[in-house]
């Protein structure tokens, strides 16, 4: 199971958002099942201090966090 979103982690370690998922065979290396999320939000290095800050994701268009040639690399890692 791979779980993203975009930006840094934050996001998804503080559950604030719902990640994509994607579920692949082990053996195969498969894609099995995918739900995607919309990700409104983003957390986004800080740049005036340590840490990140949440920003709304303006320039983001509707679609997988992870492409079909992101997850072939996932598949070999």
């Amino acid at each position: 199971m791979i779980e993203t979103v975009l930006g840094q982690g934050e996001g998804l370690v503080s559950g604030e958002i719902t990640p994509d998922r994607y579920v692949m065979d082990k053996n195969s290396s498969k894609l099995c099942y995918q739900k995607l999320h919309k990700q409104t939000h983003k957390f986004a290095r800080s740049t005036d201090k340590d840490g990140v800050k949440k920003v709304r994701n303006i320039d983001r268009k509707e679609g997988p966090v992870l492409n079909e040639a992101d997850l072939k690399v996932c598949k070999h890692n």
